[in-house]
């Protein structure tokens, strides 16, 4: 028996700038490689060219709201949008809330969660979560997915 393995290598590109007060764009080329080859097949990376617009508002004194919204464009499939909004109350806890739009005829866009960050001495501790339902047919088959995520900055 012999052993098989694929390997490649990708990169991503991207820039992201204030365009405006209280307004940030950003553009980025993801998975951008040679395709990946297993044996005698050959298939691309998941190229993809993205773009988002962040608006941001400060509606009450330690509060900060953000606005969002992204294009996604795989090369090789269908176009997706994405929106969201993100309420910091203070600098250590955000509640957020989103919808993927893509062409599947799905209810599963939905997305809920969030986030706690920690900042001491220099170090930076988050913890996001997030809760996505998706549905099949319609509401008849449903299942859950739950979304962890730990960081550690310094």
């Amino acid at each position: 028996m012999g052993r098989y393995d694929a390997d490649a290598f990708a990169a991503d590109l991207g820039v992201q700038f204030d365009a405006a007060d209280n307004l940030r764009v950003g553009v980025a080329l993801l998975n951008l490689g040679p395709p990946i080859k297993f044996i005698e097949q050959a298939d691309p990376l998941p190229a993809t060219l993205q773009g988002g617009i962040l608006r941001t508002f400060d509606p009450l004194w330690g509060n900060r709201f953000n606005l969002r919204a992204d294009v996604e464009a795989p090369l090789q499939g269908r176009l997706r949008l994405h929106g969201g909004l993100e309420d910091w109350l203070g600098d250590g806890f955000a509640l957020r809330a989103g919808y993927l739009l893509d062409n599947n005829q799905s209810l599963s866009g939905f997305s809920a969660g969030f986030g706690v960050r920690i900042i001491q001495d220099g170090l930076v501790f988050s913890f996001d979560y997030a809760f996505r339902p998706v549905y099949y047919d319609g509401f008849g088959s449903f299942e859950a997915q739950h979304l962890f995520g730990v960081l550690l900055g310094f």
